[in-house]
C-alpha cells in the first residue's frame, strides 16, 4: 500500500522457521484488481512442516523482505588452504561480504572481501579461499555490509589444519630416553609430552633438526603422546 512503490509488483514471501531467515519471493499469480496473490503447489498440511513454516507476507520484487544467511561454512582443504562458502536466500541493499578470522574465536582480523549483489530474490552461492590460514584450531566467520554501512555477523566456525614437520622418534618403545628428528626446520618448534589424561608432563623447544631428550625418571611406563602445533605422535615409555 506504499505508493512510492506503484502498483503491483507484488510476490508472496515465506518464513523458513527451520532456517531462520524469510524464503526468497516466490512467483504467483498476482490480481491487482482484487489485490491477491496466489502461489501455487505449495504445500501447508504436512504435519511434519512446523505451523511457523506458514507465515506468510507480501513485499514488492524490487525491495523483498530482508533476508539472514542460509548458511556459512569454512572447511581446510588439502590441509594447506581454507575454502569459506556461504549462501543467501534473497538479498536487499547488500554491498559487499568480509571474511574474517581469528585464532582465538574472540579477536577477529579481515581476510578478504567478496561482493554483493546489492538486490537479489533469487538463491546465490558465495566462495573465498584464504591461501594463508593460521596452523592449529583457528575461527572463521562472515560480515555482511549493506549500502548503508550497517553490518551483522555469522556464527564463528572452527577449522583445523595440521602441518607436517616430519618428526621422528625413536627408539620407540624407549625407557624415557629417546631422539627426535625434524626432516624441516623452518623455525623453533614447541613440543610436549602428555600423559593418557591430557596432563603435560613436560616441555621442550626444538630450533635444530634433532634433539637427544631424557623424560623426568619417575613417569610410569605406558603410551605417552608428543605434541606439537599441528601435529602429534604416540610415545611408548617402558621401564
Amino acid at each position: 500500500d506504499d505508493p512510492q512503490f506503484g502498483p503491483g509488483a507484488i510476490r508472496a514471501q515465506r518464513w523458513s522457521e527451520s532456517a531462520g531467515t524469510w524464503e526468497g519471493p516466490l512467483p504467483g499469480q498476482v490480481n491487482t484488481g482484487i489485490r491477491e496473490v496466489r502461489v501455487p503447489a505449495v504445500l501447508l498440511s504436512n504435519a511434519v512442516v512446523p505451523s511457523n513454516e506458514h507465515i506468510w507476507a507480501l513485499a514488492y520484487d524490487n525491495t523483498p523482505l530482508p533476508i539472514q544467511l542460509i548458511s556459512f561454512d569454512a572447511r581446510a582443504e588439502e590441509n594447506a588452504w581454507v575454502r569459506c562458502s556461504w549462501i543467501t536466500a534473497s538479498e536487499q541493499d547488500n554491498d559487499f561480504f568480509t571474511v574474517e578470522r581469528s585464532r582465538d574465536g574472540i579477536r577477529f582480523e579481515e581476510v578478504g572481501v567478496v561482493d554483493g549483489a546489492g538486490n537479489s530474490v533469487s538463491t546465490l552461492t558465495y566462495e573465498f579461499r584464504d591461501p594463508g590460514p593460521y596452523l592449529g584450531l583457528s575461527y572463521y566467520r562472515l560480515r555482511q555490509t549493506d549500502f548503508d554501512g550497517s553490518s551483522s555477523w555469522s556464527q564463528a566456525v572452527a577449522v583445523t589444519l595440521t602441518r607436517d614437520e616430519g618428526i621422528s622418534v625413536y627408539p620407540n618403545p624407549n625407557n624415557g630416553r629417546f631422539t627426535i628428528s625434524r626432516s624441516e626446520v623452518g623455525g623453533p618448534l614447541d613440543l610436549e609430552l602428555l600423559d593418557g589424561a591430557g596432563r603435560r608432563i613436560q616441555a621442550w623447544r626444538m630450533t635444530e633438526g634433532m634433539v637427544r631428550l631424557d623424560v623426568e625418571t619417575d613417569i610410569a611406563s605406558g603410551i605417552y603422546t608428543l605434541r606439537w602445533l599441528g601435529g602429534s605422535a604416540k610415545v611408548s615409555v617402558s621401564r
